[in-house]
């Protein structure tokens, strides 16, 4: 177990570094979230901790589907023929923390740094749907964040450091290790695609593979770069330059929802015409199409005068939900995303002199938005028991949608409200009840597994009407119209793709993305790291199982897999 301290590598089950005393911390196998080492269950996935069949997980090695960012630093030869070996270090200190910061911020795992050179995991312990969206956006501030660090440095040593970056998504196998080769040790074409790419990126520019590109289509723009004869390699590789943020994403076409449209429009119509607040939650297994109907309900409910707040719940990191709550207290202020630090301070402080949010209401909005108490107000706020501040933030949470409500009707979709911690699912439930008066209308998507729209909490709704859409795989014409209207394939490829797909549309459209690469043989690496975030939840014993039934196929003897 290597300490952060030092990196000291001390024997497992180790509570203190051998090396300078520092208390060893653990991650989680499940999850790979910092454990105490006295915890005997994980504080964010609920696994055990501490048993035999955790070590053993953490030990061998598994074949995954996974995203590579590799980063270097161009000026390090010029840093230290400039500066002084102590300012250099004090430098990559500060590199290494940014990288830290904003790796780990998008659910990622810094492998190692090897001089000025820094190895990021995505989908490495844990897989999730949009690992390669995640890895190029923390590239991407990494990159804004050693620009700053350049600024302040640039004049002493005569040029500009900038980052540049590599990135490839596909099937590794990983080993969990605590050498000082980094935590993982990684075999598989995906490590050597990710350097090669490196290497190809100018100073303060993201590459990604052809693989990464696609997968993170619907988020980035992105520029083909001429295909490179690369030594090994037996075809050209082909390089994409990630050029920005996508601001806006063409709808595709939704077939077969037609019914479910139809139930989601009345509800908004009805909303607005009675003035009072509904709820309409989604609910379906990955990929049946939750967020695609959402994106419907807001394209036409803008249509029909509706301000929207949109926002996502994270499926990691502590108090999941806060950061959702913040960005619909953000888009209910006004404030626009990407807006810089001193926005929300102005926003909050125009909300209070308009008269929009009461003073006494000051200290918890500020808390909703993560920004600092002001002296006067902190002690105040320290004496507070928790059921004063829940209920502080949930009043101040009503007053600020009561205010926006004033403007226009508001439409307040949440997506995967199945990840929310119960304090905040809870603040959001009193939330809609709060409402009931005014035109607003909350959509929420949700899982079936883990849905928190319970008959115990539909108490905290306070009588607002809802309506819960249970989404069933796609009609098999449906899902052929959507073969016909996505990509022209030959026949006997499209029956292949729709028996696979079995209804789930994104599954379909990720069959045909990958049309005669995958559809006879494998899995598209998107659907594969949506199996592997569902299998990464699973105890240990029984993600063990399952792999071990998956060898025998879809039907096998009980004995058998015992």
């Amino acid at each position: 177990m290597r300490c952060a301290a030092c990196e000291h590598d001390n024997p497992e089950g180790a509570r203190f570094c051998a090396q300078c005393g520092t208390p060893v911390a653990r991650t989680c196998p499940a999850c790979g979230i910092t454990v105490d080492p006295e915890q005997r269950f994980c504080s964010g996935c609920g696994a055990r901790l501490g048993t035999a069949g955790a070590r053993a997980a953490e030990n061998d090695a598994e074949r995954r589907q996974a995203t590579v960012v590799f980063s270097d630093l161009s000026g390090y030869t010029a840093l230290n023929e400039s500066l002084d070996p102590e300012e250099v270090e004090a430098i990559m200190q500060r590199v290494k923390d940014a990288a830290t910061r904003v790796f780990e911020a998008q659910g990622g795992t810094v492998n190692q740094f090897v001089g000025d050179e820094i190895m990021a995991l995505f989908g490495i312990p844990v897989a999730r749907r949009d690992d390669a969206v995640r890895a190029a956006r923390a590239a991407l501030a990494l990159h804004a964040s050693i620009n700053e660090i350049a600024a302040e440095v640039a004049a002493r040593i005569g040029r500009t450091l900038t980052m540049h970056s590599g990135i490839d998504t596909g099937l590794v196998v990983a080993r969990r290790t605590e050498s000082h080769a980094g935590r993982y040790t990684l075999t598989g074409d995906t490590v050597n695609t990710a350097a090669r790419l490196l290497k190809l990126a100018a100073g303060d520019e993201v590459v990604v593979s052809a693989d990464t590109a696609r997968l993170i289509g619907d988020a980035f723009e992105t520029e083909a770069r001429a295909p490179v004869e690369v030594r090994g390699k037996a075809r050209p590789l082909a390089a994409f330059r990630v050029v920005g943020t996508r601001t806006g994403v063409a709808r595709r076409a939704i077939l077969g929802r037609e019914d479910e449209i139809d139930q989601m429009m009345r509800a908004a119509r009805g909303c607005l015409e009675r003035r009072r607040a509904r709820l309409i939650v989604l609910r379906g297994e990955p990929g049946i199409g939750k967020s695609r109907l959402l994106q419907e309900l807001t394209a036409q409910c803008a249509a029909l005068g509706y301000a929207n707040a949109t926002a996502s719940v994270l499926d990691f990191g502590p108090a999941r939900g806060r950061a959702a709550l913040r960005t619909i207290v953000e888009s209910v202020l006004g404030i626009p995303v990407g807006a810089d630090a001193t926005s929300r301070p102005a926003a909050l402080r125009r909300a209070i002199d308009d008269g929009a949010l009461g003073e006494q209401l000051e200290p918890f909005a500020l808390e909703l938005l993560d920004l600092p108490l002001p002296p006067e107000l902190r002690g105040e706020y320290a004496a507070m028991d928790a059921a004063t501040r829940a209920r502080g933030e949930s009043n101040a949470l009503a007053a600020l949608v009561a205010a926006a409500v004033r403007r226009a009707p508001q439409l307040i979709a949440l997506e995967d409200v199945h990840w929310m911690e119960s304090a905040e699912f809870e603040r959001f439930a009193a939330l809609i009840g709060a409402s009931g008066a005014m035109p607003v209308l909350y959509a929420c998507t949700t899982r079936v597994e883990g849905d928190p729209f319970n008959a115990a909490r539909r108490g905290l709704l306070g009588g607002v009407p809802s309506l819960t859409i249970d989404l069933g795989p796609l009609e098999r014409e449906a899902a052929e119209r959507l073969v016909h209207e996505f990509r022209t394939v030959a026949p006997e490829l499209a029956a292949t793709c729709v028996e696979r797909a079995a209804g789930n549309p994104l599954f379909l459209e990720q069959l045909l993305l990958n049309v005669g690469e995958t559809v006879e043989t494998t899995v598209p690496g998107s659907i594969q790291a949506l199996v592997l975030a569902r299998l990464d939840r699973l105890a240990v014993e029984d993600r063990a199982a399952l792999q071990a039934a998956s060898v025998l196929g879809l039907q096998f003897d009980l004995e058998a897999l015992r």
